[in-house]
Protein backbone atom coordinates (compact mmCIF):
# COMPACT_ATOMS: atom_id res chain seq x y z
CA UNK A 1 0.00 0.00 0.00
CA UNK A 2 1.53 3.31 -0.81
CA UNK A 3 1.40 6.13 1.70
CA UNK A 4 3.27 9.27 2.30
CA UNK A 5 6.72 9.75 4.41
CA UNK A 6 4.09 12.11 6.66
CA UNK A 7 1.25 9.46 6.64
CA UNK A 8 3.89 6.77 7.77
CA UNK A 9 5.69 8.69 9.97
CA UNK A 10 2.68 9.83 11.83
CA UNK A 11 1.47 6.06 11.83
CA UNK A 12 5.09 5.16 14.13
CA UNK A 13 4.81 8.07 16.05
CA UNK A 14 8.58 9.06 14.31
CA UNK A 15 10.32 12.57 13.64
CA UNK A 16 10.42 12.78 9.97
CA UNK A 17 13.22 15.04 8.47
CA UNK A 18 12.71 15.50 4.99
CA UNK A 19 9.43 16.57 2.56
CA UNK A 20 6.51 14.87 3.51
CA UNK A 21 4.53 14.65 0.63
CA UNK A 22 6.88 11.90 -1.31
CA UNK A 23 4.94 8.90 -2.00
CA UNK A 24 6.75 5.49 -0.99
CA UNK A 25 6.30 2.63 -4.10
CA UNK A 26 7.19 -0.43 -1.55
CA UNK A 27 8.92 -1.91 1.70
CA UNK A 28 12.22 -3.42 2.57
CA UNK A 29 14.47 -4.52 5.33
CA UNK A 30 17.40 -5.10 2.66
CA UNK A 31 19.56 -2.88 1.50
CA UNK A 32 20.92 -5.68 -1.12
CA UNK A 33 17.32 -6.07 -2.86
CA UNK A 34 16.17 -2.97 -1.75
CA UNK A 35 14.73 -0.74 -5.25
CA UNK A 36 14.53 2.91 -5.70
CA UNK A 37 11.33 4.80 -3.74
CA UNK A 38 10.66 2.08 -1.26
CA UNK A 39 10.97 2.36 2.56
CA UNK A 40 13.99 1.20 3.91
CA UNK A 41 13.67 -0.02 7.64
CA UNK A 42 17.31 -0.34 9.42
CA UNK A 43 16.27 -3.73 11.63
CA UNK A 44 18.25 -4.71 14.18
CA UNK A 45 19.11 -7.92 14.00
CA UNK A 46 20.90 -11.38 15.65
CA UNK A 47 23.70 -11.07 12.72
CA UNK A 48 23.72 -7.52 11.04
CA UNK A 49 22.75 -3.94 12.08
CA UNK A 50 20.62 -2.08 9.47
CA UNK A 51 22.01 0.76 10.27
CA UNK A 52 25.45 -0.21 9.12
CA UNK A 53 23.65 -0.09 5.64
CA UNK A 54 20.98 3.10 5.79
CA UNK A 55 23.61 5.39 3.23
CA UNK A 56 23.73 2.18 0.78
CA UNK A 57 20.03 1.93 0.64
CA UNK A 58 19.38 5.63 0.31
CA UNK A 59 22.12 5.41 -2.53
CA UNK A 60 19.98 3.01 -4.37
CA UNK A 61 17.45 5.14 -4.18
CA UNK A 62 15.50 4.85 -1.03
CA UNK A 63 12.62 6.95 -0.76
CA UNK A 64 13.54 7.37 3.01
CA UNK A 65 14.90 5.48 6.16
CA UNK A 66 13.55 4.37 9.06
CA UNK A 67 16.14 4.96 11.93
CA UNK A 68 16.42 4.32 15.60
CA UNK A 69 19.72 5.75 16.02
CA UNK A 70 22.29 7.98 14.49
CA UNK A 71 23.60 6.85 11.19
CA UNK A 72 26.96 4.91 10.72
CA UNK A 73 28.80 4.52 7.75
CA UNK A 74 28.53 2.03 5.02
CA UNK A 75 30.54 -1.19 5.27
CA UNK A 76 33.00 -1.27 2.32
CA UNK A 77 34.29 1.25 0.03
CA UNK A 78 31.27 4.26 -0.33
CA UNK A 79 29.01 4.21 -3.18
CA UNK A 80 29.06 7.32 -5.35
CA UNK A 81 25.61 9.03 -5.18
CA UNK A 82 24.02 9.92 -8.65
CA UNK A 83 23.24 13.43 -8.70
CA UNK A 84 19.11 14.11 -9.04
CA UNK A 85 16.99 16.57 -10.37
CA UNK A 86 16.76 18.34 -7.69
CA UNK A 87 20.50 19.09 -6.62
CA UNK A 88 20.40 16.52 -3.66
CA UNK A 89 22.73 13.57 -4.14
CA UNK A 90 20.21 10.18 -4.63
CA UNK A 91 21.62 9.24 -1.38
CA UNK A 92 20.44 12.12 0.56
CA UNK A 93 16.87 10.99 0.81
CA UNK A 94 14.50 11.13 3.93
CA UNK A 95 14.89 9.84 7.73
CA UNK A 96 12.45 9.27 10.07
CA UNK A 97 13.40 8.77 13.42
CA UNK A 98 11.52 6.10 16.09
CA UNK A 99 12.25 4.58 18.98
CA UNK A 100 12.23 1.20 17.50
CA UNK A 101 12.50 0.55 13.93
CA UNK A 102 10.71 -3.27 14.63
CA UNK A 103 8.16 -1.90 16.14
CA UNK A 104 7.68 0.94 13.37
CA UNK A 105 7.18 -1.94 11.09
CA UNK A 106 4.42 -4.13 12.97
CA UNK A 107 2.71 -0.89 13.77
CA UNK A 108 3.00 0.52 10.22
CA UNK A 109 2.00 -2.64 9.08
CA UNK A 110 -1.23 -2.78 11.22
CA UNK A 111 -2.10 0.45 10.76
CA UNK A 112 -2.39 -1.00 6.65
CA UNK A 113 -4.18 -3.69 7.79
CA UNK A 114 -6.68 -1.78 9.61
CA UNK A 115 -6.91 0.95 6.72
CA UNK A 116 -7.86 -1.93 4.26
CA UNK A 117 -10.25 -3.81 6.29
CA UNK A 118 -10.09 -6.87 4.63
CA UNK A 119 -10.26 -10.58 5.87
CA UNK A 120 -7.21 -11.85 7.00
CA UNK A 121 -6.53 -15.79 7.26
CA UNK A 122 -4.20 -16.99 9.63
CA UNK A 123 -2.14 -20.58 9.10
CA UNK A 124 0.27 -22.14 11.31
CA UNK A 125 1.30 -25.45 12.48
CA UNK A 126 4.93 -27.36 13.08
CA UNK A 127 4.10 -29.03 9.19
CA UNK A 128 2.26 -28.23 6.39
CA UNK A 129 1.76 -24.18 6.99
CA UNK A 130 3.26 -23.23 3.84
CA UNK A 131 1.70 -25.58 1.36
CA UNK A 132 -1.72 -25.12 3.39
CA UNK A 133 -1.56 -21.80 2.92
CA UNK A 134 -0.42 -21.73 -0.77
CA UNK A 135 -3.42 -24.15 -1.60
CA UNK A 136 -5.82 -22.19 0.68
CA UNK A 137 -4.87 -19.04 -1.15
CA UNK A 138 -5.46 -21.19 -4.62
CA UNK A 139 -8.51 -21.80 -3.89
CA UNK A 140 -9.86 -18.28 -2.50
CA UNK A 141 -8.15 -16.92 -5.80
CA UNK A 142 -11.10 -18.81 -7.62
CA UNK A 143 -13.64 -16.21 -6.67
CA UNK A 144 -11.02 -13.36 -4.42
CA UNK A 145 -8.35 -11.61 -5.14
CA UNK A 146 -5.68 -12.46 -2.43
CA UNK A 147 -2.74 -11.38 -0.35
CA UNK A 148 -1.08 -14.49 0.24
CA UNK A 149 2.37 -14.51 2.20
CA UNK A 150 5.62 -15.06 -0.22
CA UNK A 151 7.34 -18.55 0.69
CA UNK A 152 7.95 -18.92 3.89
CA UNK A 153 7.71 -15.07 5.08
CA UNK A 154 5.97 -16.09 8.35
CA UNK A 155 8.08 -14.00 10.97
CA UNK A 156 7.92 -10.78 12.87
CA UNK A 157 9.85 -9.48 10.00
CA UNK A 158 8.68 -11.00 7.16
CA UNK A 159 4.84 -11.10 7.99
CA UNK A 160 4.54 -6.72 8.67
CA UNK A 161 6.75 -6.77 5.40
CA UNK A 162 3.62 -8.71 3.54
CA UNK A 163 0.71 -6.79 4.98
CA UNK A 164 2.44 -3.63 3.92
CA UNK A 165 3.00 -4.94 0.47
CA UNK A 166 -0.99 -5.28 0.23
CA UNK A 167 -3.18 -3.33 -2.20
CA UNK A 168 -6.67 -1.88 -1.94
CA UNK A 169 -7.77 -4.13 -4.61
CA UNK A 170 -6.86 -7.28 -2.48
CA UNK A 171 -10.02 -8.18 -0.30
CA UNK A 172 -8.67 -11.25 1.77
CA UNK A 173 -5.56 -11.78 3.02
CA UNK A 174 -3.80 -15.55 3.78
CA UNK A 175 -1.22 -14.75 5.85
CA UNK A 176 1.63 -17.56 7.41
CA UNK A 177 2.59 -17.95 11.05
CA UNK A 178 5.58 -19.50 12.34
CA UNK A 179 7.42 -19.45 15.78
CA UNK A 180 10.08 -20.75 17.48
CA UNK A 181 9.28 -19.56 21.02
CA UNK A 182 6.02 -18.95 23.15
CA UNK A 183 4.32 -15.18 22.37
CA UNK A 184 5.95 -14.86 18.88
CA UNK A 185 2.55 -16.01 17.45
CA UNK A 186 0.13 -14.03 19.88
CA UNK A 187 2.85 -11.25 19.06
CA UNK A 188 1.49 -12.03 14.98
CA UNK A 189 -1.95 -11.64 15.94
CA UNK A 190 -1.86 -8.63 17.26
CA UNK A 191 -0.35 -7.45 13.93
CA UNK A 192 -2.25 -9.21 11.24
CA UNK A 193 -5.64 -9.27 13.97
CA UNK A 194 -6.64 -12.40 11.95
CA UNK A 195 -10.08 -13.18 11.85
CA UNK A 196 -9.68 -16.99 10.78
CA UNK A 197 -7.09 -19.44 11.57
CA UNK A 198 -5.82 -22.67 10.25
CA UNK A 199 -4.07 -24.69 12.57
CA UNK A 200 -2.79 -27.98 10.64
CA UNK A 201 -0.65 -30.31 13.55
CA UNK A 202 1.26 -30.17 16.33
CA UNK A 203 4.87 -31.84 16.19
CA UNK A 204 8.12 -32.38 18.62
CA UNK A 205 9.53 -29.39 16.78
CA UNK A 206 11.56 -26.67 18.15
CA UNK A 207 11.78 -28.98 21.21
CA UNK A 208 15.00 -26.82 22.41
CA UNK A 209 12.84 -24.16 23.21
CA UNK A 210 10.07 -25.66 25.02
CA UNK A 211 9.10 -28.34 27.37
CA UNK A 212 7.12 -30.72 25.69
CA UNK A 213 4.92 -31.10 23.16
CA UNK A 214 1.90 -29.44 24.94
CA UNK A 215 3.69 -26.22 25.18
CA UNK A 216 4.18 -25.98 21.44
CA UNK A 217 0.54 -26.48 21.29
CA UNK A 218 -0.12 -23.64 23.87
CA UNK A 219 2.21 -22.11 21.38
CA UNK A 220 0.01 -22.81 18.32
CA UNK A 221 -2.81 -22.07 20.11
CA UNK A 222 -2.17 -18.45 20.18
CA UNK A 223 -3.39 -17.86 16.51
CA UNK A 224 -6.68 -19.04 17.82
CA UNK A 225 -6.88 -17.36 20.67
CA UNK A 226 -5.79 -13.92 18.90
CA UNK A 227 -8.96 -14.54 16.52
CA UNK A 228 -11.03 -11.72 15.90
CA UNK A 229 -14.78 -11.40 14.69
CA UNK A 230 -16.46 -13.15 13.28
CA UNK A 231 -13.50 -15.80 14.78
CA UNK A 232 -13.65 -19.12 12.63
CA UNK A 233 -11.21 -21.80 13.42
CA UNK A 234 -10.30 -24.43 11.08
CA UNK A 235 -9.08 -27.63 13.07
CA UNK A 236 -7.45 -30.86 12.10
CA UNK A 237 -9.62 -33.08 14.11
CA UNK A 238 -6.58 -36.12 13.48
CA UNK A 239 -4.45 -34.25 15.82
CA UNK A 240 -5.97 -34.55 19.54
CA UNK A 241 -3.31 -31.27 20.57
CA UNK A 242 -5.30 -29.06 17.70
CA UNK A 243 -8.46 -30.50 18.48
CA UNK A 244 -8.75 -29.85 21.91
CA UNK A 245 -8.19 -25.98 20.63
CA UNK A 246 -12.05 -25.69 20.38
CA UNK A 247 -12.01 -26.32 24.40
CA UNK A 248 -13.14 -22.36 25.42
CA UNK A 249 -13.25 -21.11 22.17
CA UNK A 250 -16.07 -18.33 21.76
CA UNK A 251 -16.15 -18.53 17.46
CA UNK A 252 -17.25 -21.18 14.91
CA UNK A 253 -15.13 -24.14 14.65
CA UNK A 254 -14.85 -26.13 11.77
CA UNK A 255 -12.91 -29.52 11.70
CA UNK A 256 -11.44 -31.22 9.17
CA UNK A 257 -9.88 -34.56 8.72
CA UNK A 258 -8.41 -37.79 7.08
CA UNK A 259 -8.82 -40.05 10.00
CA UNK A 260 -11.09 -39.04 12.46
CA UNK A 261 -14.66 -37.88 12.76
CA UNK A 262 -14.39 -34.10 11.08
CA UNK A 263 -17.46 -32.24 9.74
CA UNK A 264 -14.60 -32.54 5.97
CA UNK A 265 -13.87 -35.48 6.29
CA UNK A 266 -11.42 -37.66 3.72
CA UNK A 267 -13.19 -41.07 2.48
CA UNK A 268 -11.08 -42.43 0.25
CA UNK A 269 -7.40 -42.01 -0.98
CA UNK A 270 -5.98 -43.61 -3.71
CA UNK A 271 -2.65 -43.15 -4.70
CA UNK A 272 -1.98 -42.26 -8.68
CA UNK A 273 1.38 -42.65 -9.30
CA UNK A 274 2.85 -39.76 -10.93
CA UNK A 275 -0.38 -38.04 -11.60
CA UNK A 276 -0.86 -37.39 -7.42
CA UNK A 277 -3.22 -38.49 -5.50
CA UNK A 278 -7.22 -38.77 -5.90
CA UNK A 279 -9.62 -38.67 -2.85
CA UNK A 280 -13.25 -37.83 -1.62
CA UNK A 281 -14.23 -35.36 0.65
CA UNK A 282 -17.41 -35.89 2.35
CA UNK A 283 -19.23 -33.28 3.43
CA UNK A 284 -22.69 -31.76 5.34
CA UNK A 285 -23.89 -31.90 1.36
CA UNK A 286 -22.93 -35.12 0.20
CA UNK A 287 -19.60 -36.14 -1.51
CA UNK A 288 -17.05 -34.33 -3.69
CA UNK A 289 -13.84 -35.71 -5.68
CA UNK A 290 -10.73 -34.10 -5.66
CA UNK A 291 -7.27 -35.42 -7.54
CA UNK A 292 -4.85 -33.69 -6.39
CA UNK A 293 -1.27 -33.58 -8.31
CA UNK A 294 0.82 -34.06 -5.32
CA UNK A 295 1.68 -37.23 -3.41
CA UNK A 296 1.22 -38.47 0.01
CA UNK A 297 -1.90 -38.24 3.03
CA UNK A 298 -0.32 -35.27 4.40
CA UNK A 299 -0.59 -33.32 0.95
CA UNK A 300 -4.46 -34.11 1.26
CA UNK A 301 -4.91 -33.38 4.94
CA UNK A 302 -3.00 -29.62 3.44
CA UNK A 303 -5.65 -29.76 0.29
CA UNK A 304 -8.89 -30.81 2.99
CA UNK A 305 -8.35 -27.48 5.07
CA UNK A 306 -8.18 -25.27 2.25
CA UNK A 307 -11.34 -26.87 0.95
CA UNK A 308 -12.85 -26.25 4.07
CA UNK A 309 -11.49 -22.88 3.68
CA UNK A 310 -13.17 -22.43 0.18
CA UNK A 311 -16.39 -23.81 1.32
CA UNK A 312 -17.42 -21.53 4.28
CA UNK A 313 -16.29 -18.63 1.68
CA UNK A 314 -18.86 -20.06 -0.84
CA UNK A 315 -16.14 -20.66 -3.63
CA UNK A 316 -18.08 -23.01 -5.82
CA UNK A 317 -17.31 -26.66 -5.45
CA UNK A 318 -16.36 -26.76 -9.24
CA UNK A 319 -13.90 -24.31 -8.81
CA UNK A 320 -12.23 -25.30 -5.66
CA UNK A 321 -11.83 -29.09 -7.59
CA UNK A 322 -10.29 -26.99 -10.27
CA UNK A 323 -7.95 -25.11 -7.81
CA UNK A 324 -6.84 -28.34 -6.29
CA UNK A 325 -6.30 -30.09 -9.80
CA UNK A 326 -3.56 -27.10 -10.72
CA UNK A 327 -1.80 -26.72 -7.20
Amino acid sequence: MNLSLEEISQAVDGVLEGPGHVNVRGYSIDSRTINAGELFFAIKGPRFDGHEFVAQALQKGAAAAVVEEELRPSPGPPAAASPSPSGRGQGEGSIIRVTSTLEALQTLALTVRRRLGMTIIGVTGSAGKTTTKEMTAAVLGKKFTVLRSAGNLNNEFGMPLCLLRAERYQNIGVLEMGMSAKGEIRRLALIAEPNEGVVTNVNPVHLEFFKSIDEIAEAKAELIEGLHEPKVAYLNNDDPRVRAMARNFAGKVITYGVKSVARFKVQQIQDLGIEGTAFTVHHGQGDAHFVLPLLGQHNVANAIAAIAVGVTHEVPWEQIREAISQI
